[in-house]
């Protein structure tokens, strides 16, 4: 199961992330952040999806995130993911 983090500087998102475990708490370029678990026991799915959902709704170009891993929408009953990598305008 995954769960969906985020990285805080000065009370501000910085990076949102998915992950295993405590991966939240892995080492980064910038060490002056605050992590906090937003999401747990999840589906890779969901995850996604919400990663998603929480890049676009913060603005990639408001954090430290380089690119939308996993890009959704919404096709007859479900979710379908797609493959390419691209940037939110």
């Amino acid at each position: 199961m995954y769960n969906i983090y985020a990285h805080y500087v000065n009370n501000k998102p910085v990076y949102i992330g998915k992950g295993k475990g405590k991966r939240h708490l892995d080492k980064r370029s910038y060490d002056d952040h605050i992590s906090i678990v937003l999401y747990n026991n999840i589906t890779e799915e969901k995850a996604l999806e919400l990663e998603t959902w929480l890049i676009n709704l913060i603005g990639l170009k408001n954090l430290r995130n380089k690119v939308i891993r996993g890009a959704w929408r919404l096709k007859n009953s479900g979710f379908k993911h797609v493959d390419k990598r691209f940037k939110s305008s």
